[in-house]
């Protein structure tokens, strides 16, 4: 039979951000034991499947290092089953523990609902309960920063001259996940006092430290602010050559690290 609205319990703990469609008429929620109940009148009667939008939101304590994903149930339903998509931003990792009765669930399922998600986050995990959990969560969240992951390429263009080579290096770098300050590129002794990186608006300083040693010269690139995504850096070197009497040219091209 048609309905005129409906009641949704509201976990302990939680804040409703917004929630009912555009003709919905939302009261304010009504504190019970264990959590909130929170009215919801339709304009007109209604029957079928109904979506109706619930925004709850919850301030993570500093000492707690778990997150429980909350089961919202509409009061007096005959059963109440539901899925539960989690979005996660890039930086982040998620470690989940289900509940009894909750299993996860293809995320092509969850997206078919045509559930907005506007922000920078990415679906990362659906799961699907088919009964209300025993203490009103259906999993924890461990929620941990993924480590910085730095992938480089460089690419060398030579520019010949009778004596000389002037080689344009292109240093291209693509930082995920988390963001960086500093950049350490090392670059063969050979090239110690020849080599140079041309100035850049993102880069404030650089410094180079030689390692006879190791034959190696390390240049620390210090970013402006934190650096997240691509970025091309620019350097020069110079290679002095002889011309060879079978007009081959001998110039002694290094890799870069």
């Amino acid at each position: 039979a048609p309905i005129f609205g409906l009641e949704i319990a509201i976990p302990a703990g939680f804040s409703v951000f917004e929630a009912g469609r555009e003709d919905d008429r939302v009261s304010e929620p009504v504190a019970v034991e264990g959590g909130q109940i929170l009215p919801v009148a339709f304009a007109k009667k209604e029957e079928g499947v109904l979506k109706i939008p619930v925004w709850l939101q919850r301030k993570r304590g500093e000492q707690e290092d778990t997150l429980r994903v909350p089961v919202l149930t509409a009061v007096g339903a005959e059963k109440n089953t539901g899925e539960i998509g989690i979005y996660v931003p890039e930086h982040l990792e998620l470690a989940t523990e289900l509940a009894a009765g909750v299993r996860a669930q293809a995320k092509n399922e969850f997206e078919r609902l045509g559930i907005d998600q506007t922000g920078q986050e990415k679906l990362t995990k659906v799961v699907k309960y088919v009964r209300n959990p025993e203490d009103g969560s259906a999993a924890k969240l461990f929620v941990m920063p993924r480590k910085t992951e730095v992938f480089a390429s460089v690419d060398q263009l030579l520019e010949v001259a009778d004596d000389h080579a002037e080689v344009h290096v292109y240093l291209d770098v693509d930082v995920r996940y988390a963001g960086i300050s500093m950049l350490d590129v090392t670059v063969p002794d050979s090239l110690f006092g020849n080599f140079r990186f041309l100035d850049h608006p993102k880069i404030t300083d650089k410094k180079s430290l030689r390692d006879a040693a190791k034959g190696l010269t390390t240049w620390t690139l210090t970013f402006q602010e934190k650096h997240l995504g691509s970025l091309l850096i620019e350097a020069r070197y110079d290679r002095q050559y002889r011309l060879l009497a079978s007009d081959g040219v001998d110039v002694g091209i290094v890799p870069l690290g």
